[in-house]
């Protein structure tokens, strides 16, 4: 993987202000995260995990970084998480408007480039169907379960349940047990 490495060097910086959005605004996840790595990092054979050689390099709380280019995002949960962690979506690209739509909580928000996003991508159920103009992409950060269990790393709770019951339908708070 020789691109791997200018890449990662290339997203450092983005990765500490992503880093310092996860810690404002959960930072049980942020601090399950960081040790995660670090445990990775400091025993790389820890549990029978193999690691790759550029884990030393790896400056993001989360386990993982997908890239969306030019692609719609058809409605779906992401399954490798928890209920109430956060996936941290980057709007970047060249596009001059979108949406990202969130059914349960019947809301729609602006999705330009430059936005950053916090969804419980397991829970709540997203998509963006369509952009205006130009190049479209997302980068997606996300922690794993399983590489957390693994680990032995403590697995947060909601940062604060009561803001996003209240926000959510009353049916899918009765399907969920929540009233």
């Amino acid at each position: 993987m020789p691109l791997a490495e200018p890449w990662m060097l290339t997203m450092d910086s983005a990765e500490y202000l992503c880093n310092a959005i996860l810690a404002l605004t959960h930072k049980a996840l942020f601090n399950a995260g960081i040790t995660a790595i670090a445990n990775l990092r400091d025993n790389q054979n820890f549990h029978n995990v193999q690691t790759h050689e550029h884990l030393p390099m790896w400056g993001s709380a989360f386990s993982g970084i997908g890239v969306i280019s030019n692609r719609v995002t058809l409605q779906h949960r992401d399954t490798g998480g928890c209920l109430p962690w956060y996936d941290l979506l980057v709007s970047a690209g060249t596009h001059v408007a979108a949406n990202i739509n969130i059914p349960e909580a019947g809301a729609t928000f602006s999705y330009a480039p430059g936005t950053v996003f916090l969804v419980c991508g397991k829970l709540l159920s997203h998509s963006v169907t369509e952009w205006v103009g130009g190049e479209r992409i997302c980068v997606t950060h996300y922690m794993r379960n399983m590489i957390h269990e693994r680990l032995g790393v403590h697995r947060p709770h909601w940062c604060m349940f009561a803001m996003y019951s209240r926000f959510c339908t009353k049916k899918f708070r009765e399907d969920h047990g929540w009233i």
